[in-house]
């Protein structure tokens, strides 16, 4: 078996180093498409799921599924991995991360899947303000103007018959709070590992998701309950 597994080996060695060859910022392009692609999967499971399932209750099993699928690579990481160096901060990005999950399903589940996702296409006009405010990045007058004609395309958007709807409201805030946590996760990666932010991410955003879960408890179908498990291992892997 041993000398069979050899090419095999070797084969992954040539694509590892070929893989390092690449610049950086190509591989960071290639995992964001590779991300926002499962980001798009995740989003026609939740919606499928949200046809009988409450928002809330699929967050809960993205949250807990999600969780368990990063517990093996955190514990083979070791201790070091479990132990956060900056718990306020982990605690306050997760609850942010709960919040925006739940919105954006609960968007996903009471608007067209087109509007939903043009609504998450706003997140980079909230990161351009975040990013200046905590993070202390330059933003010069080019980008403030993109920003302000972005935020009323977002007006645009959210009237569609000339009035607001409240899922539109929901959605808006859930990727002003999806974009508050690509800010705390960069922040927090100064000091952290990603498997770390990960791991607290998934238990503290289990828990905050549980009780409203709960409330609207519906038992799933087996179809169901593979297609939550699926939402939960395809979200944590865009992350």
């Amino acid at each position: 078996m041993e000398p069979c597994t050899r090419p095999a080996r070797a084969a992954v060695h040539r694509l590892q180093i070929r893989w390092l060859g690449v610049s950086p910022l190509w591989r960071g392009a290639l995992w964001m498409l590779l991300s926002a692609l499962l980001f798009a999967v995740m989003g026609v499971l939740v919606k499928w799921l949200g046809s009988r399932l409450e928002s809330f209750q699929v967050a809960f099993f993205r949250a807990a599924f999600g969780f368990l699928t990063v517990v093996p690579f955190a514990l083979a990481a070791g201790a070091a991995a479990l132990r956060p160096g900056r718990p306020g901060l982990h605690l306050l990005r997760g609850l942010i991360g709960a919040g925006g999950m739940s919105c954006g399903f609960y968007a996903l589940t009471h608007l067209p899947l087109a509007q939903a996702t043009a609504f998450s296409f706003t997140k980079p006009l909230f990161l351009v303000l975040l990013a200046a405010l905590f993070l202390g990045e330059r933003v010069r007058l080019r980008r403030l103007s993109a920003t302000a004609a972005g935020f009323l395309g977002v007006l645009v958007i959210m009237q569609p018959t000339g009035s607001i709807e409240p899922a539109a409201l929901v959605a808006v805030a859930g990727t002003a709070l999806t974009a508050g946590v690509v800010v705390l996760v960069k922040m927090l990666l100064r000091t952290e590992r990603p498997v770390t932010i990960m791991f607290w991410f998934g238990l503290i955003s289990t828990t905050v998701t549980l009780l409203p879960a709960l409330y609207v408890w519906v038992q799933p179908t087996a179809r169901e309950f593979v297609l939550l498990v699926a939402t939960g291992a395809v979200g944590a892997s865009a992350q």
